[in-house]
């Protein structure tokens, strides 16, 4: 039998990356499961700020379970060479690549503005920064995912992508202009 034996640059990479994906995709699981477990179970670690990153510890704990895995058997597959049933599963994969990089990035916004309000408005934040608030905005930023994932090609989805970036920054520029 045969090894694979890399031939160039891009044989390297792939075999670099899968390496670190190796490495990284359990202790990303187990950090962040250990960041949302602390949350759920110490009552004063359960502040809003706290409640959002574990949020986006949600995210990462899925990034760790379904996109670092399908990068690695993608990675093994564009090595041996894929065949038509691979190609659909690394097309799987860049798919959940995208729509959590895209919801890391809102829950990211959300930290954002939750941590300018306590900064720039600290005397309404009692008012502004409510559970109920926080909820509509977690379940929100989902909605509105699922709109742009649902609703978009590759293209016009980074399109979306650099419309929200540039909308968040806008907000908060005007937020610190007045």
């Amino acid at each position: 039998m045969e090894g694979v034996i890399p031939n160039g640059p891009r044989e390297i990479h792939y075999i670099i990356t899968v390496i670190i994906n190796i490495i990284t995709s359990p202790l990303t699981v187990l950090l962040n499961v250990l960041v949302i477990m602390a949350v759920i179970r110490r009552p004063r670690l359960q502040s809003y700020p706290n409640i959002l990153l574990a949020c986006l510890a949600v995210t990462d704990v899925l990034t760790g379970l379904i996109t670092q895995p399908l990068f690695i058997l993608c990675g093994i597959l564009e090595l041996l060479g894929m065949n038509e049933p691979e190609v659909i599963l690394c097309t799987f994969h860049y798919s959940s690549t995208h729509a959590l990089s895209l919801c890391s990035c809102l829950h990211l916004m959300l930290i954002t503005c939750d941590r300018l309000i306590a900064i720039k408005f600290t005397l309404h934040c009692p008012q502004l920064v409510t559970k109920r608030n926080i909820k509509v905005a977690v379940v929100t930023a989902s909605l509105f995912l699922r709109t742009i994932l649902t609703k978009a090609e590759e293209g016009e989805a980074k399109l979306a992508f650099c419309l929200i970036l540039n909308s968040t920054a806008t907000a908060i520029q005007s937020a610190q202009d007045k």
